[in-house]
């Protein structure tokens, strides 16, 4: 199974219908559209997948801007406002049934939470860190603090639709051996 996570179809280069096209030819089978703080993308994904009977599934997402940093929502209905602290934002997440990724952390350049001391803090809160991120130049920052401590995510961080498959995460059936 493929899965590839796009983030910024509100700020990007090209349509969600286009993304879709795109992901589809490249055989990716789950795709979410994290636009910054909006589910519109989304949910104009899920749509039209339904409508065209895509051979993709889509996981709803946001990339809410709080107060301390950019965080990942995964699987929820209902936006999230902005602007509140990150704690509370995660709060708010698990209330509606999401599952929380802490995104591009260290990244002061891109609203990723920065400092060690808020890291650590956040840390115990999320559901999971984003240790690779493809424009990121921090990766290795966030990988070892979470390393064995948290589950992991990775996300292509797509603008555009040809940007799609600069990540892909694989997984496979895990075998039992006696």
């Amino acid at each position: 199974m493929s899965l590839t996570f796009i983030l910024g179809i509100d700020d990007g280069k090209h349509s969600v219908r286009k993304i879709l096209s795109e992901a589809v030819r490249k055989k990716i089978d789950i795709i979410s559209i994290t636009d910054h703080d909006t589910l519109n993308g989304s949910f104009e994904a899920i749509e039209i997948v339904n409508e065209e009977h895509l051979h993709i599934k889509v996981t709803p997402g946001i990339e809410v801007s709080t107060k301390n940093g950019h965080l990942l929502v995964y699987g929820i209905r209902k936006e999230i406002d902005m602007g509140m602290k990150m704690i509370e934002t995660i709060e708010i997440a698990r209330e509606l049934g999401g599952f929380t990724v802490l995104a591009h952390p260290f990244e002061f350049y891109r609203h990723g939470v920065m400092g060690l001391k808020y890291f650590e803090y956040v840390f115990e809160y999320v559901d999971a860190i984003e240790v690779f991120n493809a424009k990121s130049y921090l990766n290795f920052l966030a990988n070892y603090f979470a390393k064995n401590k948290k589950p992991i995510m990775a996300g292509s961080d797509a603008h555009n639709a040809y940007a799609i498959g600069w990540l892909n995460l694989s997984w496979y059936k895990q075998q039992e051996y006696v």
